[in-house]
C-alpha cells in the first residue's frame, strides 16, 4: 500500500488541476455535489481545511492519540439549532472572498505546504487538530479521504477527472473500516465512495447483498431532505461533535445530508444568488430547495461515521 504521504500527494494534485481548470473555465459556479454549494462554496471550503492541515502538522500533541484514520469519522451530533447558519456563512464568506482563480492558486501553494510539513515530521509522531490527538500517518488519511470524495463533489455536473485511484481506494479501505465488512465486490472505488457516503442511494440488489448492513446507510430521502439519522458536515451537513472549543469539526459523513465537520458532505440551505446579474451565474442551487422547507436540511451525507455506516442510531457526519 502506498504510503500516506504519497497518497495525499496525489489526491492533493489531482483537486488542484480540477480547481484550475474550473477557474480558467468560468465553472465556478456550476453545482456540485454539495447540495446548496456551488464550486466557489466547496473551494472556499478546501482551502480551510488545508489551513487547518497546515496547522496540525504543526500543532505536536504532548497527551496519547484518542481516535485513529477510522475512528475519525465516527464522532456525531444530531443537528443543532443554528447550524444552517452556520452553512449559510459559509457561503457568503465565500461569495466575498478572492475571485476563485485566486482560491485557486491559494489552495495549490497551502496544500504544498502541507505536504512539505508532512515530510518534517514522523509518520508515527502525534498531532491535535479538531480537538482530537492521532498519529501524522492517520491525520494523512483523513485528508486524503476528504480531498478525494470532495473531487467527486466538484465534478459531478462537469466532465473533469474524479480522483485518483489511490486516494480512491483509502477511502473504500476507510468505509470498510466503519462498516466492519468489505463493501459489495460489484462496486468500483468511486461507486463505493459516493454509495457510502450518501451521495447515491443504494439499488435493492445492493440492499439484498448487505441485508442487515444496508440498514446502515442513509436512504435516498434521508439523503435529499436529511432524516432522523442525518449527520452534519463534512461538506455541508455532517458535523463531528463540538470540539472543547466549541468548534465543530467536518467529518466524513455517514450517507446522509452535507454539513459541517471533518468531512463535510453538503448542506441544504438559503441560496445566496452569486455577484452578477448574469443568467449563467444564476444560482442553480435555487429550484433544489425541498418544497415548503426553505434553509433546512443539509443534504449531502458523510461517509464515514461508523455510526451511519455500522450502527444506528447515529449517522455519520
Amino acid at each position: 500500500m502506498p504510503e500516506p504521504i504519497d497518497l495525499l500527494r496525489t489526491a492533493y494534485g489531482d483537486l488542484s488541476a480540477v480547481l484550475r481548470d474550473i477557474a480558467a473555465a468560468g465553472e465556478e459556479w456550476t453545482p456540485t455535489g454539495c447540495r446548496g454549494w456551488t464550486a466557489v462554496d466547496l473551494g472556499h471550503h478546501l482551502l480551510g481545511n488545508a489551513r487547518r492541515a497546515v496547522v496540525a502538522l504543526c500543532s505536536p500533541a504532548t497527551r496519547p492519540a484518542d481516535t485513529d484514520r477510522v475512528a475519525y469519522w465516527r464522532g456525531w451530533r444530531p443537528p443543532a439549532p443554528g447550524d444552517e447558519e452556520d452553512l449559510r456563512r459559509t457561503r457568503v464568506a465565500a461569495t466575498a472572498g478572492p475571485a476563485f482563480v485566486d482560491l485557486a492558486e491559494s489552495y495549490v501553494e497551502t496544500t504544498a505546504a502541507v505536504l512539505v510539513a508532512a515530510g518534517r515530521v514522523g509518520a508515527g509522531d502525534l498531532v491535535a487538530t479538531q480537538g482530537h490527538v492521532l498519529t501524522v500517518a492517520d491525520l494523512l488519511s483523513t485528508l486524503t479521504v476528504e480531498a478525494a470524495v470532495h473531487q467527486l463533489d466538484l465534478v459531478a455536473q462537469l466532465e473533469r477527472p474524479g480522483p485518483g485511484t489511490g486516494p480512491l481506494a483509502e477511502v473504500r479501505r476507510v468505509l470498510e473500516g466503519l462498516l466492519g465488512r468489505p463493501l459489495p465486490a460489484g462496486w468500483d472505488d468511486a461507486t463505493a465512495a459516493r454509495r457510502g457516503t450518501g451521495r447515491e442511494p443504494l439499488a435493492d440488489a445492493d440492499r439484498a447483498e448487505l441485508g442487515e448492513d444496508a440498514q446502515a446507510f442513509p436512504s435516498s430521502a434521508e439523503g435529499r431532505r436529511g432524516g432522523p439519522r442525518r449527520s452534519r458536515r463534512v461538506h455541508a451537513s455532517s458535523r463531528r461533535a463540538r470540539s472543547p472549543r466549541g468548534r465543530s469539526s467536518a467529518t466524513l459523513r455517514a450517507p446522509t445530508a452535507p454539513g459541517q465537520g471533518h468531512w463535510t458532505p453538503c448542506p441544504s440551505m438559503p441560496s445566496l444568488p452569486p455577484p452578477t446579474s448574469s443568467s449563467s451565474a444564476q444560482d442553480p442551487l435555487a429550484p433544489r430547495q425541498p418544497p415548503g422547507r426553505p434553509g433546512r436540511g443539509a443534504t449531502s451525507s458523510s461517509p464515514m461515521r461508523r455510526s451511519s455506516l455500522g450502527t444506528r442510531p447515529a449517522a455519520t457526519g
